[in-house]
């Protein structure tokens, strides 16, 4: 499951899957120039962070939606065995707290 910010940059994106780096090899003129500028996401291991790793190979247990004054999903909170995964989007950004 892929977790991001909508287009809208205040509705939670849920899409099934692996995340697709939408900037691999080889880049357009445009693309390369933009990375170049604005820089891109890149995967990295977080196995070995707590409190992420008490969540990997977890089995999810209730996920609750996140609703803003106009109804508008904008967050989850995942429950994976006792810990608590809080996803909310914040102005174009993802924003991820493990507790």
């Amino acid at each position: 499951m892929v977790l991001d910010a909508c287009g809208d940059g205040e509705s939670l994106s849920v899409t099934a899957g692996t995340w697709s780096d939408p900037f691999e090899e080889p880049l357009s003129e445009e693309n390369r120039a933009y990375v170049e500028k604005s820089g891109k996401w890149t995967v990295f291991e977080v196995s070995d962070n707590d409190p992420l790793r008490r969540v990997i190979g977890g089995r999810v247990v209730r996920v609750d939606e996140i609703k803003n004054p106009w109804q508008k999903v904008v967050g989850a909170q995942i429950r994976v065995g006792d810990t608590t995964v809080k996803v909310i989007v914040d102005s174009d950004e993802l924003v991820v707290d493990v507790a």
